[in-house]
């Protein structure tokens, strides 16, 4: 599915927040599994957090360190906070938002 296809049939429970100034990512992958792990740190020995941040969503970047990316969610559902893998057995889970026109 296309990023316009994943986000437009997403249906989030929370609240969406307003983005700030970082780029902007769309999750691809993880749709088989409800969404995409989410750890507390940088480190891949970090600490999962209990919920995974779903197929479709929208975060914001706020840094990225090799492979590992710290978002801030913008849209859909999982942690607000966290630090996700962009590619996993060189698949993308993430990847930067199409530009329409505006941002990304």
């Amino acid at each position: 599915l296309t990023q316009r296809e994943l986000v437009a049939r997403l249906r989030p429970a929370l609240e969406d927040q307003a983005p700030g100034d970082g780029r902007l990512w769309i999750v691809i992958g993880g749709e088989d599994k409800g969404g995409i792990l989410v750890r507390t740190g940088a480190a891949y020995e970090s600490k999962p957090l209990p919920f995974r941040l779903t197929t479709g969503s929208r975060v914001e970047e706020l840094e990225v360190q090799g492979n590992r990316l710290h978002y801030r969610r913008i849209r859909g559902d999982g942690p607000d906070f966290g630090w996700v893998n962009v590619l996993l057995n060189e698949k993308a889970l993430l990847e930067p938002e199409e530009d329409e026109g505006g941002r990304g």
